[in-house]
C-alpha cells in the first residue's frame, strides 16, 4: 500500500475527479478526509470508502473560498487524525463565458474558488505540516486551460494557470521544510462537470463531441481513474524528488 497510515485531504472530493482521488488513497491505505460543498456527496463519498476499503474517512463541509470554513476542516481533521501528510487541491468550478460578455460576480467567483480557495487551503495545511515536521506532499489539480488558451475560458483558464505557478512558488520555499508541491494538469475527463459535453444527447451534439475527441492523439475522453492515479504517483514517498511539476494527463492532447 502506497499511502498506509498516512493522512489525506481531497477537497471537491464528492464527485468526479475528488471522488476518484479519495476512493484510490483509500484502497492504498490512507485515511481520507473528504473536503466538499455539498454535505450530502461529502457522506455518500465517505459512506462509500468506508463500505469498499478498511479505511476511515471523515466527512467534512467545506467551501474553500471561505477561510473559516478551511480552518475548520484543518481543525477537525486534527483532532480527528492528529496529522495531515497529504493535501490535494481538487475543488473547483468550470465557467463558459466570452470575456465581453462574462460578469464581474462570475469572475470574482470562479477565482475564489479555484485560485484562492487553493492557496487558503496549501497556507494552512503547509503550516501544520511544518509545525508537525511532517514531510508531507500536496497536490493542486489544475488543468490544460492554464497551459494553453480555450474559448470562453478566461478566469477558468487565469485560475488554472495561477494554479501551475502556485505549485512552483510553494515548491521553491516549502523544499528547506521537506514538503513537496506538485500539480496536475488534466485534459478531457468525464465527471459531472462535463457530463453535457462528453455524452450530448441531440445528434448535432454528438457530432460536435466526436470531431473534438478525434483532436485527442489516444481517441478517448479521460476518467476520473485517469487523474486519481497520476494524483498516487505524486503523493506517496517514493516520489520524493519529484516537486514543482506540473503533470499534463490529457492522452497528448497538448502535445498535438
Amino acid at each position: 500500500m502506497l499511502l498506509k497510515d498516512k493522512v489525506a485531504i481531497v477537497t471537491g472530493a464528492g464527485s468526479g475527479i475528488g471522488q476518484g482521488i479519495a476512493m484510490r488513497f483509500a484502497t492504498e491505505g490512507a485515511k481520507v478526509v473528504v473536503a466538499e460543498l455539498d454535505q450530502r456527496k461529502a457522506a455518500a463519498t465517505a459512506a462509500q470508502i468506508a463500505e469498499a476499503t478498511r479505511s476511515e474517512a471523515l466527512a467534512i463541509p467545506t467551501n474553500v473560498a471561505r477561510l473559516q470554513d478551511v480552518d475548520a476542516m484543518v481543525t477537525k481533521t486534527l483532532e480527528r487524525f492528529g496529522r495531515i501528510d497529504v493535501l490535494v487541491n481538487n475543488a473547483g468550478i468550470r465557467l463558459a463565458s466570452p470575456i465581453v460578455e462574462m460578469s464581474d460576480e462570475e469572475w470574482h467567483n470562479t477565482l475564489a474558488t479555484n485560485l484562492t480557495g487553493p492557496f487558503f487551503c496549501l497556507r494552512r495545511v503547509a503550516s501544520e505540516m511544518i509545525k508537525a515536521g511532517v514531510e508531507g506532499a500536496i497536490v493542486n489539480i489544475a488543468s490544460i486551460a492554464g497551459l494553453r488558451g480555450f474559448l470562453n475560458r478566461a478566469a477558468y483558464g487565469a485560475t488554472k494557470a495561477g494554479v501551475i505557478n502556485l505549485t512552483q512558488v510553494a515548491a521553491l520555499e516549502l523544499a528547506p521544510k521537506r514538503i513537496r508541491v506538485n500539480a496536475i494538469a488534466p485534459g478531457l475527463i468525464n465527471t459531472p462537470m462535463t457530463e453535457r459535453y462528453a455524452n450530448p444527447k441531440d445528434s448535432d451534439s454528438q457530432m460536435m463531441a466526436q470531431k473534438f475527441v478525434a483532436t485527442v492523439p489516444l481517441g478517448r475522453w479521460g476518467k476520473p481513474t485517469d487523474i486519481a492515479a497520476a494524483a498516487t504517483f505524486l503523493a506517496p514517498d517514493e516520489a520524493d524528488y519529484i516537486t514543482g511539476a506540473t503533470l499534463v494527463v490529457d492522452a497528448g492532447l497538448t502535445a498535438g
